[in-house]
């Protein structure tokens, strides 16, 4: 396939204020929003920013919008209801990270993520006749984390984002400390 080789910045400015940003694909055609992508953040998975995020979710799911949520954060509330069915025997205990992609009426599917799996290629729905896109999370977020301000900030700066690891968590770890 082809390769897109992203041009690096001129120079780096300080960091935006935090704000909540989706990924929406609209059909031109319809002037319909067909698929809403969203990164969670902390506030998405707390408090009344939850409540937000559930209220705009189900605003979407009403007008048959897609969704696909990536939610690469420990701590919080999955701002869903997902009962979680294990594939096989080895399968027991939840992943920590998980992308969830619902197709109002049709089907929702997880993607699970442990603490040390590649992020991976899914499948981004569109309007009936349109194929779904793929979609590379992890090398999306290799690119924009090489892009960003993240690897220039300090340990103290990115404290808040660290939360602790469980000690099921450490032993998965272990190997790759």
């Amino acid at each position: 396939g082809d390769t897109t080789i992203l041009t690096p910045p001129t120079r780096k400015a300080p960091a935006p204020v935090a704000q909540q940003r989706e990924l929406r694909i609209y059909d031109a055609r319809n002037r319909r929003l067909v698929t809403a992508i969203e990164v969670l953040s902390p506030a998405n998975k707390q408090g009344s920013g939850l409540v937000k995020h559930m209220e705009k979710l189900q605003s979407y799911w009403r007008s048959d919008v897609n969704t696909i949520d990536i939610d690469l954060l420990r701590g919080g509330i999955p701002p869903y209801s997902i009962e979680i069915v294990p594939l096989n025997q080895d399968h027991t205990t939840p992943s920590p990270y998980r992308i969830v992609q619902i197709r109002p009426n049709i089907k929702t599917l997880l993607w699970e993520i442990g603490l040390v799996d590649t992020v991976p290629t899914i499948s981004v729905p569109l309007s009936y006749p349109d194929q779904p896109v793929v979609l590379n999370v992890q090398q999306a977020f290799t690119e924009f984390y090489a892009y960003s301000t993240y690897p220039a900030r300090t340990d103290d700066e990115l404290k808040h984002l660290q939360l602790p690891l469980d000690k099921d968590d450490m032993a998965v770890l272990g190997g790759y400390l």
